[in-house]
């Protein structure tokens, strides 16, 4: 049987039975096949069953797949601008907010970008820095052999954009160096942004371990 633009059978012209004619036997068999194939219908044959609904398997065969409150309360939200869907219970869902940068974090690849979005960095080593979101960046080096009263600028290992905060020291002691009974002190006297001057107050060459805090 031909089918209207909404998928509606409607009997063709010429099927309409009349009352003491002969029906036309061609088509009567025609309708009936046509009846015969839609009460075949695999989605008919189905038995209904709680918490199931039908799909099809295949071309001419159809199952039931479960489908719970959980899986019903998800599909029963009604879509809103900025929402995303959640589980507030074993079996009903509900909407939260994604705002722009919740949806910027849920597109990162990795860890290093989400890093690279928070303004965080860092080079790790013997010298290095790591920066923190809003730019505060600690900085950390081993400086040259400074000798006994020599003032030495020692270079960052990155350059600060706007301010050196300030910088501490410690004797590293060296196989040349008394381990005790003399005083190795880094005096610092000149802070830059892109170096830090050490003063070796100690009674002979020494080197020195240094973390500036700056922005």
């Amino acid at each position: 049987m031909p089918r209207d633009v909404s998928g509606n059978y409607s009997l063709p012209a010429g099927t309409t039975g009349v009352v003491g004619a002969l029906a036309d036997v061609t088509k009567v068999n025609s309708r009936f096949s046509d009846l015969e194939v839609a009460l075949n219908d695999p989605l008919l044959k189905l038995l209904p069953a709680t918490d199931k609904v039908p799909y099809f398997t295949g071309s001419g065969s159809a199952g039931l797949a479960t489908f719970l409150a959980a899986a019903r309360s998800l599909i029963a939200l009604p879509a809103a601008a900025n929402k995303m869907p959640y589980y507030d219970s074993a079996t009903t869902a509900a909407l939260a907010d994604l705002t722009a940068f919740g949806r910027s974090l849920a597109a990162l690849a990795d860890v290093a970008a989400l890093r690279s979005l928070l303004g965080f960095s860092q080079g790790l080593g013997a010298s290095g820095s790591i920066t923190l979101p809003g730019g505060l960046t600690f900085q950390w080096l081993t400086s040259t052999v400074i000798g006994s009263g020599v003032n030495s600028v020692q270079n960052l290992p990155t350059a600060y954009s706007s301010a050196n905060f300030g910088a501490l020291t410690s004797y590293v002691s060296t196989s040349g160096n008394a381990n005790v009974g003399d005083g190795y002190i880094g005096q610092v006297r000149a802070l830059g942004l892109s170096s830090v001057t050490i003063r070796n107050l100690g009674p002979a060459s020494a080197q020195f371990f240094c973390l500036s805090l700056g922005i």
